[in-house]
């Protein structure tokens, strides 16, 4: 933690690190032949507040350093069955105070000044995604009214990648963008939401969205004779 925050932040802490060292920094102070539990506890038992507080921050700690040690890909199943990240009836990791509020309220965020149904947390993780995958081809099921192709579009400029959006949708929208092509399509005729002949020659690797809740297993399965090494596929889910 040190190094990162001297090496790549100038010495800046951001909140998770400022908290990160709070926590450790008083951990560290506990007999190591015993568990932080145990010494959590006493602790807590001899003053109220701050050993509650410390109780707090060590749950959190445990879990992020759960998450932490199952890598970056984790079988699905696993995370249904991890009662402490995944909230079976919301299907994701975030509070429900958090996911109600997470794509804007009572307003949707907006990108050139449209509506999308992009959430906090995907406007952190696809520029991320995109900065280290650089895709060629980003594929959309799902376009709406078209704005989160154009973010897709200007996310792939911004990093100086030299690649094209196509996205479908039932009802194609009236949106214009100089690196997406709209499509006309219905999840219920996979074969035909994208034309073979582009899906034969798009240039790898690709982006894949699945956002049009409808059909999904069909929808995915027509992607998968053509997906390459590389590729990465993203299934959106809806509650």
């Amino acid at each position: 933690m040190r190094a990162k925050v001297g090496e790549e932040q100038s010495g800046l802490l951001s909140i998770f690190d400022s908290w990160f060292t709070r926590v450790i920094g008083r951990l560290i102070q506990f007999d190591p032949a015993r568990s932080w539990e145990d010494s959590v506890n006493d602790n807590a038992n001899r003053s109220s507040a701050p050993g509650q507080n410390l109780q707090w921050d060590l749950h959190r700690l445990r879990l992020f350093l759960d998450r932490w040690q199952q890598g970056r890909f984790v079988d699905f199943r696993q995370r249904e069955r991890s009662a402490s990240h995944y909230h079976a009836r919301f299907c994701t990791e975030f509070g429900i105070d958090v996911l109600l509020t997470c794509q804007g309220a009572p307003s949707l965020m907006r990108w050139r000044g449209t509506p999308l149904m992009k959430n906090v947390f995907d406007f952190a993780i696809y520029p991320a995604l995109i900065a280290e995958l650089r895709p060629r081809t980003v594929f959309e099921v799902g376009s709406g009214l078209g704005a989160s192709a154009a973010w897709f579009a200007d996310n792939l400029a911004l990093c100086g990648v030299d690649g094209r959006v196509h996205s479908v949708d039932l009802v194609k929208p009236d949106a214009k963008h100089p690196g997406v092509d709209f499509h006309q399509g219905d999840c219920a005729d996979p074969e035909r939401l994208f034309a073979a002949d582009l899906l034969r020659s798009a240039p790898h690797p690709w982006l894949v969205v699945e956002d049009a809740h409808h059909n999904v297993a069909a929808v995915l399965e027509r992607f998968h004779a053509f997906l390459a090494n590389g590729d990465y596929l993203v299934v959106k889910t809806v509650t």
